[in-house]
């Protein structure tokens, strides 16, 4: 990022290409900028540039394609994200109104900031190192890679990866006002694709906007096959000593 015309730039996120699907077609998870900058001392401008930077020693058309090197980009947006904080209850989410994510939920990183990223801010995080991948993905559909995504309806929520290869985490985030409310309950319909339970799976709760998240629930599989969980938000926050706030985030996450 540069926020004086390209002067100086602060690297904010690494490309992790050797942990990528190679020739494949992905998307990362959205970056944050407004608070990417901050994170880094930058500040919003009118002269505001992002970079987008690759360096190797091979060329596309190399003749063998352990040998090339190179990044397409294409399909860039830029927008203002979807603020909206859910405060009508109770609140049912089918997915059935398209392919877009519906108002209150979002495509989130689990990893912030993006180079070296902090255990405080961060779920998607093995070790110590970041787990986002270019092939992960989170989206509305009725198919995807040719499975069936609703268990009613036409469309679902996806989470998972389209190519095999590293380990790489995924979030679905869900914001709501939960200010002064008590007895909340969650419950869903969830579908195991012979999903591997690992220590990052589950569902993790914010209280702060998203800015820091914990872990209050591993989900409970069926391997190939439908089933439903029913999480008790009130109980695990009183748990974990957290406060539900009218900017409470409910983080579903997969590895």
């Amino acid at each position: 990022f540069s926020d004086d015309a390209g002067v100086t730039f602060t690297k904010v996120m690494d490309f992790d290409g050797d942990k990528w699907a190679n020739a494949s077609w992905g998307q990362l998870p959205p970056l944050d900028i407004d608070r990417l900058a901050s994170h880094y001392g930058l500040t919003l401008s009118s002269t505001f540039i992002v970079r987008f930077q690759q360096y190797d020693n091979s060329y596309f058309g190399a003749y063998s394609s352990s040998s090339r090197d190179g990044i397409f980009i294409d399909d860039v947006e830029v927008r203002v994200p979807d603020q909206t904080f859910i405060n009508k209850f109770p609140y049912n989410e089918g997915f059935e109104e398209g392919t877009k994510m519906p108002k209150g939920w979002a495509y989130s990183n689990s990893t912030f900031p993006y180079v070296d990223p902090l255990s405080e801010f961060s779920t998607g995080m093995v070790d110590n190192n970041s787990v986002v991948r270019l092939e992960g993905g989170v989206g509305v559909a009725s198919k995807y890679e040719s499975l069936a995504v609703s268990k009613t309806g036409q469309n679902g929520l996806y989470l998972g990866k389209s190519a095999s290869g590293e380990l790489g985490i995924v979030s679905a985030d869900l914001k709501l006002n939960l200010k002064e409310a008590q007895n909340v309950i969650l419950k869903f319909d969830i579908f195991s694709s012979f999903e591997e339970l690992s220590p990052q799976n589950g569902i993790y709760l914010s209280v702060d906007e998203g800015l820091t998240f914990t872990k209050i629930q591993d989900f409970t599989l069926i391997s190939n096959k439908w089933g439903f969980m029913e999480v008790d938000i009130s109980t695990l926050a009183e748990e974990k000593k957290l406060t539900l706030s009218e900017k409470t985030v409910v983080r579903f996450q997969q590895e």
